[in-house]
């Protein structure tokens, strides 16, 4: 199954989140911050990531600028209720608008995923 990394300060959105994605069968990980993403991505690299567009501790760019020069680079879905849509559009950003439920994250993040990853035989 696919490897989601999830970038989300809010403890209650990301504990919602990793909980539906690890009972849809995903292999999650998930940090708070941009400095514990960037960790994250100097680890490995994940097959979709997950960031919430507004952190605590820096700007959004930066993040989705750090995931765009990976070799292997993995979509970027983010999660937002601010309005920076068009210039998500430079990262091929999925973007989704609080408030999401789970039902249209977990078919948001299967469509993304089944792009990536060829259907089982």
């Amino acid at each position: 199954m696919a490897s989601i990394l999830i970038i989300e300060d809010s403890s209650l959105a990301q504990y919602a989140t990793l909980v539906a994605l690890r009972t849809a069968g995903y292999q999650v990980d998930a940090v708070t911050t941009i400095a514990a993403a960037e960790q994250a991505l100097s680890r490995y690299t994940p097959d979709v990531c997950l960031l919430d567009l507004i952190l605590t501790d820096s700007f959004w760019r930066l993040t989705c600028d750090r995931i765009g020069r990976l070799a292997n680079r993995p979509p970027i879905i983010v999660i937002t209720s601010d309005s920076h849509i068009a210039e998500l559009l430079q990262y091929r950003a999925q973007v989704l608008r609080k408030p999401i439920t789970i039902q249209l994250l977990l078919f948001t993040v299967q469509a993304v995923v089944s792009r990536i990853q060829p259907a089982p035989a």
